[in-house]
Parts: C-alpha cells; structure tokens; sequence
C-alpha cells in the first residue's frame, strides 16, 4: 500500500483487538518516511532517527509463523528533523522471503514438513529474518539477529541492502545485542555455532578499525544465548540451561517452543572473558536462571557489579507475546573469582533495561526500563528506589531507548524515547520523555495512524 502524505491523526479503529494481538499482527500498512501526527512540543535539540528492529510478517500464504522470533523482520523508525516527526514502517524484504510470496507458502523455518527441514539444516537454506535488534557501526546501520550475519540497512529507505561479514570477520552467527565500552572505543559481541561441540565465539569491533575474532569458547550445550555483558576489563555470560535439542532441529521434529528444553539441574554457568587475556576463561555454575537482557556492568575491586532482568526459569520464551507474559525482575549479580550473588532491586515488572550511553561497561547511577503491568510505562531506578511514569489508558511501551541531551553529560540530561502501542486508538505512536521531568509524561506523542508491531530493540542516530 502506498504511503499517506501529510499528517494524520489517530482515530479509533472499527474493530477492536486486543493489543496483545496487535502486537504479533502484522500491520496494514507499509510505507516510507511520512509526517507523523504530534501532540505537543518537539525537544529543538533532539534531532535524529530512531531505527527501531522486531518480528513484522507473522504469516504467509495466510499460515501463521510457529513463534514470533521465526516472523520476518520490519523497522519501525521516528526522524526528528527541521522542527517535524516523520515515521515508517517496512517489511526487510529478503531473498528468502520474496521466494515465499512468489510460492504463497512458506520455504523456511519450521512450519515445513519434517523432511524438507532437514534438507534446508543440512543444506544451508536457512532464513535470515533480520527481526530482533539494529546496529550502527562505522556509519552502516543494520539489522540483528541471532541466527545470522548482520543485515545493512538503506538508512533513508530501510531497504535491505544484503547480508555482510564485517569484510571477513564474522562467521554465520552474530548475536542481536552488541555492547559497546566507550573507554577502549570498541564494540563487543558474540555468535554461537551449534553442532556436536557448540561453540562461542566472540567479536570485537573497534571504532575506526577493522573488526575481529578475539577469542572462541567451546559451550557444553547448544543453548538459548541471547546477550552479555561487559565491564572495561571483562565480558560476562550467564549460559542458561536452556539446551538445545540438536538432534530435534537437525531433523525437523519440533516446533519452535520445543526445540529448547530447560533443565534446572545442570544449573547457569557463568562464563568470564577478560579482554585483554581472552585465553585466561573463568568458568564456575551457580543455581539456574534465566535472563534475556542485561542492563550495565562495571568493576568494584575484585568484584564484577552485573545490573540485569532476572527470570526464575524459562517459562518467559513460550509466553513471548501473550498477556500472560512473565515478567522480569530487576535484579545485581555480584561476581567473584568463583561464586555468584544475587541482590533485588525491584518487584516491578518490567524489561529492556537500558543507562546513559556514556555509562556503559562502568558504575551508572540510573537505569530505565519498560514497565510490563496493565497501564504501561517507563521507571527509573537509581540508588534511592524507583520512580515512575504510567499512561492513563492501558499500553503497551517498547524498551526506552535513552538519548544524551547536547548541552551536558550528566546521566539525568537526556530524552527517553518509546514506541507505545495504544489500546484505546488501537494506534502505535512514538512518546518522547525529558529525562528530569518524566513523571509528568512525555512532552511528545508522533502518531502513526496504524498499529505497528512488537519491537524489540532500537538504535538512535544523531542527525
């Protein structure tokens, strides 16, 4: 469908859905950069595009995919710039996939017979869906996820531009969740190979160099890896038991929610990388859990200070989605040479935590992260409790991508910007927060007049 030019305002739909359903739908309408409707006043200082990544095909040929992580790849972007929003919203158009529309039926992933999926594991004829996360790295923006290379992104088009190994440095595997530590000017991140000796293997980016492999660790398990933490001297895992079937995937006999099984008794290995003697691994196991994303990381003498979202087990990947879903705990690990320690820091629901850029990989004062409760929200949490913001109609809020303000660093002088799915309009729009004054709401709402699907992760990029 083409675009609308101009501005439009939200209105309210003719059929009601629950927005956990809006959620894993796909949208009715794909399009470029558009004017988008504001409410209130946009920050003059905050100029720049904000490339949100996450699942935005969910069917084709009318089938639904089995799991949200196996749905094709959509961004949903915000560019403020000359005192306007604009907004879009397009499907990553694969190879793969355009293969599918000509067939109308799916030619990948698991919704396959048995036996075609075993032709496509053997044979390579994997799908990259680019569906989880957006990277930027010496001025290419891609797309992430875990079971493939990165995929550049067109940053004015959003148009997929194809698949690329950092000029030889990757392998086939590139996790969604890159971490960057300001103090060395690199940016590390990890893949995991899966076969009968699973392995890790991880990257380092440098900023104006090229990229390449600084060390690879042999995993006991083929496991659920989604992301890691780094402090300015170390790289942490938390491997999770939630094992992979190998043998289930290599043949094509279970679906997406069964092909990792979790198994409390082998416990959570923590894995110690230091940078700068990657040979010299720490490995010890602690009682299981499970998390999907990790807030900071920093050092404190001998100790490695670890903020996370802590899951008791791994219920949260089969409720992915659904208004069921479990919700994470903000919780500190405390690491030492061979034991792990957890404190809480919250009993709010909530995920995607995220602190000032400048801060990464040392001690932040302020974390934020998306409130998961029936209203929605954002909280910030700092070494005085938590302090909050919820809307006043039931929404659903993406992680809060925080953006340094120009005119200082401090951790409280910036915007905090959310895409946030409205149950009343049945609209997504874009919510902008002054960091000092967010518990009086966002001083920006920039209306798409159509729901736009779950995302997970976003990257902004300063104009």
């Amino acid at each position: 469908m083409q675009a609308i030019s101009g501005p439009v305002k939200p209105t309210l739909a003719s059929t009601k859905r629950s927005s956990a359903s809006l959620l894993l739908a796909t949208s009715a309408r794909h399009h470029g950069f558009e004017d988008l409707h504001v409410e209130g006043q946009l920050p003059s200082d905050l100029c720049g595009t904000l490339y949100r990544n996450g699942p935005g095909l969910f069917e084709v040929g009318g089938v639904p995919y089995a799991h949200p992580f196996e749905a094709d790849g959509a961004i949903t972007a915000l560019r403020l710039q000359g005192g306007r929003a604009s907004g879009a919203h397009q499907i990553l158009e694969t190879p793969e996939l355009a293969r599918e529309r000509a067939a109308n039926r799916h030619l990948h992933g698991l919704n396959r017979a048995w036996h075609k999926r075993l032709w496509g594991s053997y044979f390579g004829t994997q799908k990259n869906t680019a569906n989880t996360s957006t990277f930027f790295h010496q001025g290419e923006l891609y797309a992430l996820m875990e079971g493939g290379r990165p995929t550049r992104v067109d940053q004015n088009t959003l148009a997929r531009l194809g698949e690329s190994s950092l000029e030889g440095a990757l392998g086939s595997t590139f996790s969604a969740h890159p971490h960057a530590v300001p103090a060395r000017k690199t940016t590390y991140n990890f893949g995991v190979t899966y076969g009968r000796r699973s392995t890790l293997t991880v990257y380092a980016m440098p900023e104006a160099e090229q990229a390449y492999v600084l060390t690879r660790v042999t995993l006991e398990h083929g496991v659920m890896l989604h992301d890691f933490i780094a402090t300015e001297k170390h790289l942490v895992w938390f491997v999770s038991p939630a094992k992979l079937s190998v043998a289930r995937f290599a043949v094509g006999l279970a679906d997406f929610n069964r092909l990792f099984q979790w198994d409390a008794a082998a416990g959570t290995e923590v894995i110690v990388i230091p940078i700068d003697d990657p040979a010299a691994v720490r490995r010890f196991r602690v009682p299981a859990f499970f998390q999907w994303h990790f807030a900071n990381a920093f050092e404190r003498g001998s100790e490695l200070v670890i903020d996370y979202m802590h899951f008791d087990d791994f219920s949260v990947f089969r409720t992915l989605g659904h208004d069921a879903l479990v919700p994470g705990k903000f919780q500190r690990a405390i690491v030492t040479e061979r034991d792990l320690r957890i404190e809480s820091r919250s009993a709010l629901p909530c995920e995607f935590p995220q602190v000032h850029p400048a801060f990464h990989a040392r001690e932040a004062r302020v974390t934020w992260a998306a409130l998961q409760d029936a209203a929605g929200g954002i909280v910030r949490f700092d070494e005085h409790g938590e302090r909050t913001f919820r809307f006043d109609t039931a929404s659903r809020v993406s992680e809060a991508v925080v953006v340094p303000k120009a005119s200082g660093a401090s951790e409280d002088d910036v915007y905090l910007i959310a895409l946030v799915l409205d149950d009343r309009t049945q609209k997504s729009f874009f919510a902008v927060w002054d960091g000092p004054t967010f518990e009086r709401g966002p001083v920006t709402k920039a209306w798409f007049d159509h729901a736009s699907p779950i995302t997970f992760h976003g990257t902004w990029v300063s104009a």
